[in-house]
Order: C-alpha cells, then sequence, then structure tokens
C-alpha cells in the first residue's frame, strides 16, 4: 500500500522555503545563545551566512569567533578555500617587501597609499571578469602562523576598497611574497 502524497511534497520551493526558514530558526537561536556560551558548536548555515554576508550580524558573529577560537577559524578556511571565487598563491618572484599587486585571471588586489590621510592604506579588489561574482571575505595566510580575515563591502560596479592603518596585519600579510590569498 504506498502512503498518500500531501501537499507540497513534490514542490521544489516549498522544500527551499522549509530549508531556509530551518536555517534561520537555527541562527536565530545560535545567535541568541552564543553570547552566554561561547564555545558552543558553530552550526554549519553561521558558516554559509558568514561568507554570502560578513557584515551581518551572524557573519560578524562568526568572524570575532574565527579570531578566538582555532577551531571556527579552521572550518571557516575550510568551507572558504572550497567555495573561493579565487586563490592568489605566493609570489614566485623575490620581491623587496613593497608588494602591491596581486592577481588571478578573474580578480586584482592592490595597495594605494591613501593621500592626506597619514598611515593609511587603501587596499582595493577589483573584478577582472564580467562573469564572476565579487568575493565577500578576503583571507591572507601566511607561510606560517594564523590567517587574518577582512570582511569585504558589497560591490555594484566590480569593485570595493577597505581603508587600513599602514600597519594592519592584513596589509603586512599582502606584501609578504611568501602569503597567499583567498577570496570568497
Amino acid at each position: 500500500m504506498t502512503e498518500p502524497k500531501l501537499p507540497g511534497d513534490d514542490d521544489g520551493f516549498a522544500k527551499a522555503l522549509f530549508v531556509a526558514s530551518s536555517a534561520d530558526r537555527d541562527i536565530r537561536l545560535w545567535l541568541s545563545e552564543a553570547a552566554a556560551v561561547e564555545d558552543k558548536p558553530v552550526p554549519f548555515a553561521a558558516f554559509v551566512q558568514c561568507l554570502a554576508d560578513p557584515e551581518s550580524a551572524t557573519g560578524r558573529r562568526v568572524m570575532e569567533m574565527a579570531v578566538r577560537r582555532p577551531d571556527v577559524r579552521a572550518a571557516l578556511m575550510t568551507l572558504a578555500s572550497r567555495f573561493a571565487l579565487g586563490h592568489l598563491p605566493a609570489v614566485a618572484a623575490a620581491s623587496d617587501g613593497a608588494l602591491a599587486v596581486r592577481e588571478t585571471d578573474a580578480f586584482r588586489m592592490r595597495l594605494e597609499a591613501a593621500y592626506d590621510a597619514g598611515g593609511l592604506a587603501y587596499f582595493i579588489v577589483e573584478r577582472l571578469d564580467d562573469g564572476s561574482d565579487m568575493p565577500r571575505l578576503a583571507i591572507g595566510i601566511p607561510e606560517a602562523g594564523e590567517p587574518v580575515m577582512r570582511a569585504l563591502p558589497e560591490s555594484v560596479d566590480g569593485g570595493v576598497q577597505l581603508m587600513l592603518p599602514s600597519d594592519d596585519p592584513f596589509l603586512h600579510l599582502f606584501r609578504d611574497p611568501d602569503s597567499r590569498f583567498l577570496l570568497a
């Protein structure tokens, strides 16, 4: 005997809506409890939200936790590596420490000095390929040590920029030819 079909059993939209609703509930519950329990496991949906929008409340929370917790940092790095829009390897040629441009087929990252802003620099990410999505997260990975992550603002025109202090650890990694980068 076959079981009767319930309304919505074969409706892809209904299933997608259920998954989205469940993920939203899980994230909201996690955010409400996360302040009280720092070592609580991070739901997968929170990592995905962080990669999609690192400036959201969930994204900021995951980024903050990634700074303090090696397990969260490792999980975020693994997911970012898997879904990265751009991998920028270590620079092959010797450098004098003044590395200012890194590039792949789809993206160019560069540094520009800020005028009249003493001690600041612009970190710029440009899309070179019209078919690529813009990244929302830049991750600097040193040869040894901990990665440094920066949320990128949403882009409308294929480019984003951050103004950072010249001594920022992220910029230090950018100038280091032995470091590599992920754009996710």
